[in-house]
């Protein structure tokens, strides 16, 4: 409860002096109100220090100070629909504040030039001539009136007729400038709106357009690179991918149903070929082809690395995914197949200039999607090219040299296994998957108390399964 109360307390305390609160300006008006009242007190001040007016003038620092923040607590509570109708009555009292100041304080003609500059920058704020006009108005108002019921005179000796004329050409140099200032500043923030609601406009085509396109392309678009039809010669490396059983289990589901686990699918695969670096060329149905080392590239080795430790998660992602299908309903074990092929292709801007598509095109291309095709359920193929770049780090078998449709002669063709440190005695990872049965372990990534949990489920799984022995 106590902290409920001080946040409570934080919160009204915060509001209070935040910048729209009532004793803080936000507008226009109410700044420069507060400008002319804090330019008055030292008026009046340094006029009472100099003996050029009465000590008991300075009664009006008072007012001088406390009006300000009357008026504008009266601006802030004013409801919105009054507030710009209530902004103009208050200059319209100021003005008239300001005539029976000068009357008052037997301003000299200096002290009223001043005044009659500082007001006519407030009046020239509201915009209108109509407004302006009343407002010296009312500053006409206040001088007489004060004047006539008091019976107050100027000081006897008024200053040099050069000196008013100059004073008059500064001050009304001054009202001029205040008003193109004004209009200025209007114009400036009517700008400032538009260009704000142009901005989120462009930021939601932007997004709108950055789920059409590859990641990289946009980003290259957004930065400024020319569209245009051309192209270059450039060593890739080309994925591609299917679900292995699609067009039998596309038969016997809805269609609302296949589109969900379409999109899922894709849209799994799409963020786990962004995690890698790939370029999503598109997606064919299930089938979705990316590339690596355009319109960035890491070097054709890092490249085509990539590709294949891309292809090994998607893999393995879809123990995941078929178990959230069979959780579904979904009972067929739906398998991902993957070619992978690296070699000069064409890459580019191909089309149109009034419709582009940027995407690569040859032989190798063919070829990846030919290896596609060869694979199995679960298996990723790989040509020598590949193969030759990253041996290294990936474990891979020799599935022999394949006559391939489009291809004058054998190609040399591998298939990935795993890792090479995730293989053997150091091996940290085991997948199994039978009708009742599916097991995905990754030893890394279990601290002890989670191994100890398994080991014990493991145990447990035993003894069931000797009793039905």
């Amino acid at each position: 409860m106590r902290q409920k109360k001080s946040q409570l307390l934080h919160s009204e305390s915060t509001q209070l002096f935040n910048q729209d609160s009532l004793f803080m300006p936000h507008t226009s008006q109410d700044r420069t109100r507060a400008f002319i009242y804090l330019t008055l007190c030292a008026t009046i001040l340094s006029a009472v220090y100099t003996n050029m007016l009465d000590k008991h003038f300075a009664w009006t620092i008072v007012f001088a100070v406390s009006y300000p923040l009357f008026a504008n607590g009266v601006a802030w509570l004013a409801k919105a629909q009054w507030k710009h109708k209530v902004s103009v009555g208050l200059v319209w009292i100021d003005a008239f504040v300001i005539g029976c100041t000068v009357i008052l304080l037997q301003a000299t003609p200096m002290i009223t030039l001043l005044l009659f500059i500082m007001a006519n920058a407030c009046f020239v704020l509201l915009g209108s001539i109509v407004h302006y006009l009343a407002s010296l108005f009312f500053l006409v108002l206040g001088v007489m009136l004060i004047h006539g019921s008091f019976d107050m005179t100027y000081i006897e000796h008024a200053p040099d007729f050069v000196n008013v004329v100059c004073a008059l050409g500064v001050g009304i140099y001054v009202t001029i400038l205040t008003f193109i200032n004004q209009r200025t500043s209007v114009s400036l923030e009517q700008t400032r709106k538009e260009m704000h609601i142009q901005k989120d406009k462009y930021k939601d085509v932007s997004n709108r357009l950055a789920k059409y396109l590859p990641t990289q392309v946009w980003q290259n678009i957004f930065d400024g690179s020319e569209a245009k039809l051309e192209t270059q010669r450039k060593k890739l490396t080309i994925f591609f991918s299917d679900i292995k059983g699609f067009t039998d289990i596309s038969d016997r589901l809805e269609s609302e149903e296949l589109t969900a686990l379409l999109n899922n699918y894709l849209s799994d695969m799409a963020q786990i070929a962004q995690k890698y670096g790939g370029t999503i060329d598109k997606f064919i149905g299930d089938a979705v082809m990316i590339f690596f080392g355009d319109p960035e590239s890491n070097g054709v080795t890092n490249d085509a690395s990539a590709a294949v430790w891309m292809a090994i998660e998607m893999r393995k992602h879809m123990k995941v995914l078929r178990n959230r299908w069979r959780a579904q309903g979904i009972e067929t074990p739906l398998e991902i197949r993957m070619g992978i092929n690296t070699g000069f292709c064409t890459v580019g801007n191909f089309g149109t200039d009034s419709r582009m598509d940027y995407t690569i095109v040859g032989k190798q291309v063919n070829l990846a999607s030919r290896l596609e095709s060869l694979a199995g359920s679960g298996e990723i193929y790989i040509a020598h090219e590949t193969y030759a770049l990253i041996k290294n780090t990936v474990l891979c078998e020799d599935v022999g040299a394949i006559q391939i449709k489009g291809f004058s002669n054998p190609i040399n063709v591998y298939k990935v296994v795993d890792y090479r440190h995730e293989v053997g005695a150091a091996n940290s990872f085991s997948e199994f998957e039978y009708n009742g049965f599916s097991l995905q372990v990754d030893a890394n990534n279990l601290d002890k108390q989670e191994k100890v949990k398994l080991l014990n489920a493991l145990k447990s799984a035993q003894s069931i399964i000797e009793r039905k022995i």
